[in-house]
């Protein structure tokens, strides 16, 4: 197969990595990459995607300026005669339709842009998920200003919202629909996408080498332990949980923050007025090779993420490398973190229970180790990028094999 991908690339995080090795996944079992793209530069895809093109303004909006988009996209599918479209972001509306109306399309949802103006599904005031179906409609706007769960400037908001209607116009007619988790998918069925056409694959973690576990581990467990929090520090992510739950240990451990965003200030403050500062490390977004060390670190990781994660990479990753994970029951986190087997499960928001959580955790080693060992295991069966890429090239096949069957029009493309 020859796929054309659309990605919107922001700098070296998440998406880029999962990029490059996707295009290499896809490369090592005979198939080609095509990539339309905008944002920062990809990093460095090489030999694994045939060909690039830059579409500036590809998650603008707007009717005519998504007609010179198409234009641009449905030559570089012409000129390397591409079998599949697989969009990883919610884009130009007639840019999408052009491209599902040419070749069958493929789209992951990464998030909850095709269900909620704000992506996150979650009320801010109260720290609250939101659970209404038949979205996105006029409660979307009406909740803005009653629940804090969006801007409440009129003409943002009504942008928001016309972008998130356009998005699930579109998805709803695609090939196939990709989710991280049973969650995202029972949220998008439940919203009135067909679930014959919705399909569950995990994202992949990079694996850690063998032979595990590495000397710097071991060592690691028998000094001052340390429990990291790793990701955006914003109100999604719940670090106020985790730093009001540090406070109620009894016990010497460090608490690492590693990650950055607009709420680091706030945090900050609060962990002055709780007594904290000596006890907890705001390290700031870490690279890769970072990050890696300090799971290796690390004697717990903790995800007290309040919004309906749709996977959770943060988790799955501290697993691969053989860390006991404490995470709040929300999204689709309690799908790979099974509690009392892989880690803890505590309900949302619940301070108490997270403390005690993690209190047990450093207080018993070998439960901690038992603990990560198989959760080490149960990344390495699920989360492989392998295991990935056979599951969507079983996805793609499908969508090319139904729509060479049932060829779709669209209103004003036939």
């Amino acid at each position: 197969m020859r796929i054309l991908h659309a990605f919107y690339f922001v700098d070296l995080g998440g998406i880029e990595s999962y990029a490059t090795d996707l295009f290499r996944g896809l490369a090592a079992r005979g198939h080609e990459s095509v990539l339309l793209y905008d944002g920062a530069e990809p990093p460095g895809p090489g030999a694994d995607v045939r060909a690039r093109c830059r579409l500036p303004g590809m998650i603008e909006h707007g009717r005519e300026h998504g007609e010179a988009l198409a234009r641009t996209a449905l030559r570089s599918i012409d000129q390397w005669r591409c079998d599949l479209a697989f969009l990883h972001l919610t884009m130009n509306g007639t840019l999408s339709e052009s491209l599902l109306a040419r070749v069958p399309t493929v789209y992951f949802a990464h998030n909850y842009g095709a269900l909620c103006p704000s992506g996150a599904l979650l009320y801010e005031r109260s720290d609250r998920i939101c659970d209404l179906q038949g979205v996105p409609d006029v409660r979307c706007l009406v909740n803005a200003y009653l629940q804090g769960c969006n801007t409440r400037h009129p003409a943002r908001l009504w942008g928001r919202y016309r972008r998130t209607a356009e998005t699930a116009a579109w998805t709803r007619r695609a090939d196939a629909l990709v989710c991280d988790s049973e969650y995202v998918r029972r949220r998008h069925v439940e919203n009135g996408w067909p679930p014959e056409r919705v399909h569950v694959v995990p994202s992949p973690v990079r694996m850690p080498p063998e032979p595990w576990p590495p000397a710097a581990r071991e060592r690691s467990l028998d000094r001052e332990p340390i429990v990291l929090f790793a990701g955006r520090v914003t109100p999604q992510k719940g670090l106020e949980y985790l730093l009001r739950a540090a406070r109620e240990i009894d016990r010497p451990h460090r608490l690492v923050v590693a990650g950055d965003g607009y709420q680091l200030p706030a945090m900050r403050a609060l962990a002055a007025r709780l007594g904290l500062p000596g006890r907890v490390e705001f390290a700031g977004r870490l690279d890769r090779k970072a990050l890696d060390d300090m799971y290796t670190r690390a004697s717990v990781v903790v995800v007290p993420s309040v919004w309906p994660e749709p996977f959770g990479m943060v988790g799955p990753e501290a697993m691969a490398h053989g860390v006991p994970v404490v995470a709040f029951r929300v999204g689709g986190i309690p799908e790979w973190l099974t509690d009392q087997e892989t880690g803890c499960l505590v309900e949302p928001r619940d301070v108490a229970g997270l403390a005690r959580a993690i209190r047990r955790i450093l207080d018993d080693p070998a439960l901690a180790r038992r603990l990560g060992e198989r959760a080490r295991l149960a990344a390495r069966q699920s989360f492989t990028f392998e295991r990935h890429v056979e599951r969507l090239e079983a996805i793609f096949r499908d969508a090319i094999a139904k729509r060479s069957r049932d060829p779709i029009v669209l209103a004003g493309t036939a």
